[in-house]
């Protein structure tokens, strides 16, 4: 059995062990570049040493390219508090080079290149550009004015939401919305569903509120604290308390049992693992192609989830010790699992691994409904701690999830659960269609939102008649 959860709500699905995660056709995209090679000859990174290695899969690789050319942006503001204030810079070739020369006005006339918040901009390309000058910039025009320049990849990731609802698949947007997303001083959080079961929230709030019996109503059924079981009922309370129409009284008993939680169990339990913090599962565990995870074990989806509600507790009350926490186990979803951390590497690409343990000497299953759910929740405390750090790993992360998508559909349009070939499950396919959309959202990629089209005709009827499809 395993528990699956979304961002905010605690969904129980029986029978599977891991997870799976929604991609886009397999079909290459028009200008996307030609596949990796197949057959490698340079350093592996689990020899440390040139050799040669046929990689199959490859064939369904290509390095990064986004699809987001003609979106359009809203810029949010200066969330991450940058050196100087977020700008548009407009090139010119000076001397063989091109340079971007400092200027405060178009053509000597009054409006600064600078950004303010509600500024539109449509992007030009799919591509990503260097000019020099250590940020990685993509090309925009300004709908104010017409002037068509650059501004750094984060500002896009970080600091903007697309202008409309059009990566958004739902028929009824405004009860996608709803379900999906709430508001903390004026930022937007995400969720792939938010929790509305009335007795359920009740009950998870008395269930947080007793410290002596979380071994009991946190393990799931494995005898001890479930991290992302127990972290995904706290972020599912936290993201309620943020609803508009939760009420003061509730929402004041919410963020009570998320303090007494994180005092009797997130902050003692945390270990200092590569360099970041992690939560142990104290129970063992056989996984696909025979697995055995030995007590103790550890996930990155557990970090991101803790990560995401230290975020929010560190808003809500001002506290510093949610702040630290926060950033300390978003920073171990970062690190290679090689050196302590969470991540893995595919031909080079990035991703946060849903079950950590030795995977260079040990089959890696993938689980990747985990893998998306997890970067959902780190790019919300990216933004609540204005931290760039967080953010970078996202970007990293993100992007390679994109990449893996080809691998991963069918013909189809149903998903593959993991890297062993199961189905995706028909209890998981609602929630994996709205991670594909806020994913979608926040690396502004429609490869997301591809992915999600076809697998929309998986979704059993029956869910669609309680959630917004």
């Amino acid at each position: 059995m395993k528990i699956i959860v979304s961002s905010f709500v605690v969904l129980a699905v029986v029978g599977a062990v891991v997870g799976g995660v929604a991609v886009r056709s397999a079909v290459p995209r028009a200008g996307g570049a030609e596949h990796l090679p197949t057959v490698t000859t340079d350093v592996h990174p689990a020899l440390g040493i040139p050799a040669v290695v046929h990689r199959p899969n490859n064939a369904l690789l290509r390095p990064y390219q986004a699809d987001r050319a003609g979106l359009t942006v809203v810029y949010e503001g200066d969330l991450f508090k940058d050196l100087i204030s977020d700008m548009t810079f407009s090139p010119e070739t000076l001397d063989g080079a091109v340079r971007l020369p400092w200027r405060t006005s178009v053509d000597g006339s009054p409006g600064l290149y600078g950004l303010s918040p509600g500024a539109r901009l449509t992007l030009l390309d799919n591509d990503l550009h260097d000019l020099g000058v250590g940020s990685l910039m993509v090309r925009i025009r300004r709908e104010d004015n017409g002037l068509e320049g650059y501004i750094p990849l984060s500002v896009i990731l970080g600091e903007s939401r697309p202008a409309d609802d059009g990566l958004w698949l739902a028929q009824n947007k405004a009860a996608y919305r709803a379900e999906t997303t709430v508001i903390l001083d004026g930022i937007q959080v995400y969720a792939p569903q938010l929790p509305s079961d009335v007795k359920a929230i009740e009950q998870n709030i008395a269930t947080l509120s007793d410290p002596s019996r979380y071994a009991e109503t946190l393990s799931a059924g494995f005898g001890s604290v479930h991290p992302v079981f127990a972290g995904n009922m706290v972020n599912a309370l936290l993201g309620h308390a943020l609803r508009n129409d939760t009420t003061a009284e509730q929402k004041a008993r919410i963020i009570d049992a998320a303090r007494t939680f994180f005092a009797n169990y997130v902050i003692p339990s945390g270990e200092h693992r590569g360099g970041g913090l992690a939560w142990a599962y104290h129970f063992p565990f056989v996984m696909n192609w025979g697995v055995s995870l030995k007590d103790p074990w550890y996930s990155s989806y557990a970090s991101a989830v803790f990560a995401n509600a230290g975020a929010i507790l560190y808003r809500l009350t001002g506290e510093q010790q949610y702040r630290d926490l926060s950033l300390a186990a978003g920073r171990y979803v970062g690190m290679p699992i090689t050196q302590g951390g969470a991540e893995y590497e595919v031909s080079g690409f990035r991703l946060p691994a849903e079950y950590v343990y030795d995977i260079p000497h040990n089959l890696n299953v993938r689980v990747l409904d985990g893998e998306m759910i997890a970067l959902i929740n780190l790019y919300n405390a990216a933004r609540l701690l204005g931290d760039r750090s967080l953010l970078d790993i996202f970007t990293r992360q993100a992007f390679s999830l994109s990449m893996q998508l080809d691998y991963f559909t069918k013909a189809d349009g149903q998903l593959y659960f993991a890297a062993y070939g199961d189905q995706l499950p028909e209890g998981y396919r609602w929630i994996v269609w709205s991670a594909l959309q806020i994913l979608g959202t926040l690396t502004k990629d429609r490869r997301f939102v591809d992915t999600a089209i076809r697998l929309h005709s998986h979704i059993p009827v029956g869910y669609c008649s309680n959630l917004p499809c």
